[in-house]
């Protein structure tokens, strides 16, 4: 940070652990369906119909993994103009409503905890239009923004440390 504010911008794009996860997960339903065409005929009902599905789905989810790992667009950006999260579908969050920078959750689930200092100043920022769906976002809970762990292509430790600093930086 060194170099102008202007300059300072940090993009972090999809999480290729979540991608493999993706993968798994395909390739899992993909061998269920297999599975359930190739030797549950006799034993499952619909068993065809059953098979279709869970290849359809399994195929789906590495479709749009594959889609994702291809997609140029960042998912989360630290610039001076504050922080911006694609999944909270909203401008950018200006520094100078951050209060503070936490971790949560537990070892499954966790998240890196944005919490804002005044509500109604972060509500007055967002486009009337998209006031109530982003009230309604899971990782919205006013006033804290929730960011996941693995959501981006950064450890966590590393990300939580980047934000804190950046903060310190910019809402002075």
């Amino acid at each position: 940070m060194s170099t102008g504010d202007g300059d300072y911008k940090l993009e972090y794009r999809v999480s290729r652990t979540r991608l493999q996860q993706g993968y798994l997960l395909g390739g899992v339903l993909i061998a269920i369906g297999l599975v359930i065409f190739l030797i549950g005929q006799q034993a499952v009902p619909d068993a065809t119909l059953i098979a279709i599905g869970h290849v359809v789905v399994g195929g789906g989810v590495i479709g749009y993994g594959a889609y994702l790992s291809r997609d140029p667009r960042p998912r989360l950006v630290l610039d001076a103009d504050g922080i911006w999260f694609r999944d909270w579908n909203t401008r950018p969050i200006p520094w100078e409503q951050i209060r503070s920078v936490s971790t949560s959750g537990s070892r499954m689930s966790s998240f890196i905890c944005i919490e804002v200092r005044d509500e109604q100043t972060l509500l007055h920022i967002i486009p009337s239009g998209d006031r109530q769906k982003f009230k309604a976002n899971r990782l919205v809970r006013l006033p804290k923004l929730f960011i996941p762990n693995h959501s981006v292509d950064a450890t966590f430790a590393e990300l939580a440390s980047t934000i804190k600093t950046s903060l310190a930086h910019f809402a002075r």
